[in-house]
């Protein structure tokens, strides 16, 4: 088994203690796929600030609204010299606090920002980003409430009602609307994030070519989980459909990543019911 086979090669580069090997092979007895959702979500940290500005660069978000008229007193005069920051700069200056786990500076800049630029649904969909890395989920979700009743068909607030869904454990309301989004155009982290939720869909209804094709998607931008995370759930796939070699090999490259460990593997493994 696939399994035995990572516990074994952890346990030569890492020296796992004999009660932890058990406590991991034991765990495989109790899967859940619900935990998908916190498996996404908890993981968005891993990834650089830098990354992202730079990203965000590259590959600007669709269906954000234009930034609306300034209303803030404080907003400088035309005569003054003082430039005013742009709902970009105030959301990217949130990104880098989150990913700083900083949340309460994050949150003092999105509701200033929100403030500046009233109509803006890209600060209200980085509020829900804030959120739910710190698990406030009903935050969350008030936010991404808000951000589809101003517009349906926003991409991108569709991804995040689908990670949404999937925290709570309602995985084929999240798979749909993982779908909605990306028919709509989700962009960047976004896209990568709706392939992944579809990949853990595909796997617990052991449609495991289905998992493979979307994984291939979700390590596009892979921001909010690691290159490791995406190896080992490629592995456990292949091996599902008795591709071995392959699935060593992609095991291989888990543990070669850098980014995972023992309770990194047990975080995978608790994100995907995995059959026996």
């Amino acid at each position: 088994m696939l399994w035995g086979y990572l516990l074994r090669m952890l346990a030569k580069s890492y020296m796992i203690q004999k009660t932890m090997r058990n406590e991991l092979e034991s765990g495989l007895a109790v899967i859940t796929s619900s935990v998908l959702g916190l498996l996404i979500i908890g993981l968005s940290d891993l990834a650089g600030a830098a990354e992202d500005s730079a990203r965000l660069s590259a590959n600007p978000r669709d269906g954000y609204s234009s930034p609306s008229p300034l209303v803030n007193k404080a907003t400088p005069s035309p005569e003054s010299n003082e430039i005013s920051p742009s709902e970009t700069s105030l959301a990217e200056q949130a990104m880098s606090a989150r990913h700083a786990k900083h949340y309460d500076e994050a949150i003092e800049i999105l509701t200033v920002a929100l403030n500046r630029f009233p109509d803006s649904l890209r600060i209200r969909l980085e509020f829900v980003n804030v959120y739910l890395n710190q698990n406030k989920h009903r935050q969350a979700e008030s936010y991404t409430r808000e951000i589809l009743d101003r517009r349906p068909e926003y991409a991108n607030g569709r991804v995040r009602l689908a990670t949404l869904h999937t925290a709570a454990g309602r995985l084929d309301e999240a798979a749909i609307e993982a779908m909605k989004g990306l028919a709509l155009g989700a962009d960047s982290e976004y896209f990568s994030d709706a392939h992944y939720i579809l990949a853990g869909d595909c796997f617990r209804k052991h449609n495991y070519q289905g998992a493979l094709q979307h994984l291939e998607d979700a390590g596009r931008f892979p921001v909010n989980f690691p290159q490791a995370t995406l190896h080992l759930i490629r592995a456990f796939s292949l091996e599902r459909l008795g591709r071995i070699q392959e699935a060593n090999q992609a095991a291989e490259k888990a543990l070669s990543a850098g980014d995972l460990d023992v309770e990194e593997i047990r975080k995978a493994l608790n994100a995907f019911n995995l059959p026996r």
